[in-house]
C-alpha cells in the first residue's frame, strides 16, 4: 500500500465512543463538536447535522456522510474558524429551499 493510500484512508472514529463537547441549534440545524476516543481515532470532530437533535441522547454518531437521509451534512476543522464556517453552513442550509436533483 502506498503512502498516499494510507494517508487517504486515515483513522476512523468509533461512532459509539464519543462525548459531546458542545452543541447549538442554528436555523433549525445542529452544530456539534464531539470528541471520539478509541484505538483508531482520538480527537474532536465538528459537524453540522440536518435538523434539530438532542445530541446528549445519541447512542451513535458517525461523522461520515453515509447517505442522503443521514443527519451529517458537513464537517469542518474543529477550531474557531471551523466553528464560524459551521454556523454559516447551518444558517444557509434550509430544508424548504433545498435544490432537488430534478432542477
Amino acid at each position: 500500500m502506498s503512502k498516499i493510500q494510507k494517508i487517504a484512508m486515515g483513522c476512523k472514529p468509533d461512532p459509539f465512543k464519543f462525548k459531546i463537547i458542545s452543541s447549538e441549534v442554528v436555523n433549525g440545524n445542529t452544530v456539534v463538536v464531539a470528541n471520539y476516543g478509541g484505538k483508531t481515532f482520538n480527537g474532536n470532530k465538528l459537524m453540522v447535522l440536518r435538523g434539530i437533535h438532542d445530541v446528549n441522547n445519541l447512542q451513535c454518531l458517525d461523522p461520515h456522510f453515509l447517505d442522503e437521509e443521514y443527519a451529517v451534512i458537513a464537517r469542518f476543522v474543529p477550531n474557531e474558524e471551523g466553528m464560524e464556517m459551521a454556523r454559516i453552513c447551518a444558517w444557509c442550509f434550509n430544508q424548504e429551499n433545498r435544490r432537488t436533483t430534478d432542477e
